[in-house]
């Protein structure tokens, strides 16, 4: 298993990205159902 180290740096950026994305909607879903209970 090989592969150039920029397209190694690329995917772990890309996978990084998807990641703070998830997160940052996960998070954004979270405080709205907090604000519909009202807590």
């Amino acid at each position: 298993m090989f592969f150039k180290k920029s397209q190694y740096f690329q995917w772990l950026s890309l996978k990084n990205l998807t990641y703070r994305v998830l997160n940052d909607s996960i998070v954004k879903d979270s405080q709205g159902l907090k604000r519909e209970v009202g807590l």
